[in-house]
C-alpha cells in the first residue's frame, strides 16, 4: 500500500476518532444538565442514546480503517519521509506507530 492511501485512511480514522470525542462531549454536558446543541435546541434524551450508539460506531470504524494499513506498510511509508517534527505526513504516520505501539 503506497503512502497516499495509508495517510488517507488514516485521516479517516483520525476523523472518525475527532467526531466520537465531540459526540462524548455533548453525552457528558447533558449527563452535567448542560442539555443544548450547536443549533440552539436543546439536548433530547433521544439524542444522548444515538449519541452513545454513535460514539461506538464512530470508534468501531476507526479501528477497522486503521486496521487496513498492515504494520510493515506503516513503519515503509514512515521510513519514506524526512522523518521530521512538522512534516505533516511523518507526524501522522509516527502517531499511528506510537499508538499501536510499534518501534520505528
Amino acid at each position: 500500500m503506497d503512502t497516499t492511501h495509508i495517510l488517507t485512511l488514516l485521516r479517516w480514522s483520525a476523523h472518525s476518532r475527532d467526531s466520537a470525542a465531540n459526540m462524548q462531549r455533548i453525552v457528558d454536558a447533558a449527563g452535567d444538565g448542560m442539555r443544548f446543541l450547536s443549533n440552539g435546541r436543546d439536548t433530547t434524551d433521544a439524542d444522548v442514546e444515538r449519541f452513545r450508539f454513535d460514539i461506538g460506531e464512530n470508534l468501531a470504524g476507526a479501528d477497522e480503517l486503521a486496521a487496513l494499513v498492515q504494520d510493515d506498510d506503516l513503519l515503509r511509508a514512515y521510513q519514506g519521509t524526512s522523518g521530521e517534527p512538522g512534516d505533516d505526513a511523518a507526524d501522522a504516520l509516527l502517531a499511528e506507530i506510537e499508538r499501536r505501539r510499534l518501534g520505528v
